[in-house]
């Protein structure tokens, strides 16, 4: 088995011209935030992009903090994602196909709820406020987490 790599790149341009030049030649996958650079990077070097549940998370937490009355919405969803993330924790030690078999059993039901939620909340919030650009940023990155 290949070991992954495991790569923190600076650089102060936001030209997609930057993860082009970085991922040349690399086959596999590649988890990154939003930044629209990587869907092409991927598609012309075959490169699979898988999203980053933490960012998400981020923007749920940054809503859920901001609110004076504790919003539960916000609560709600980040309560989700930490399921998710007590399925990883315990899969740690497992092989890729036990890995593959328990999301199906027991990540699959989070990601439907939370994708029905996003659906059904979509225009439930302004979308220049922070849970607006929670469930915005949710939504736009869905078909990247929701295969991580």
């Amino acid at each position: 088995m290949q070991r992954p790599i495991i790569l923190f790149d600076y650089d102060p341009s936001r030209s997609s011209e930057v993860p082009k030049l970085l991922l040349q030649g690399i086959k596999g996958y590649l988890q990154a935030d939003g930044y629209a650079a990587y869907d092409a990077v991927c598609r012309l070097e075959g490169v699979v992009r898988v999203g980053c549940m933490a960012h998400v998370r981020r923007k749920f937490m940054d809503a859920y903090k901001a609110s004076k009355k504790k919003n539960t919405e916000a609560k709600k969803i980040l309560l989700l994602i930490k399921a998710l993330y007590k399925i990883e924790v315990a899969l740690k030690t497992k092989s890729v196909a036990e890995r593959k078999q328990t999301r199906l059993i027991n990540a699959t039901p989070l990601l439907d709820e939370f994708k029905a939620w996003l659906d059904v909340s979509q225009n439930k919030y302004p979308s220049s406020g922070l849970m607006g650009k929670a469930i915005t940023y949710a939504t736009n990155q869905w078909e990247y987490v929701q295969t991580t």
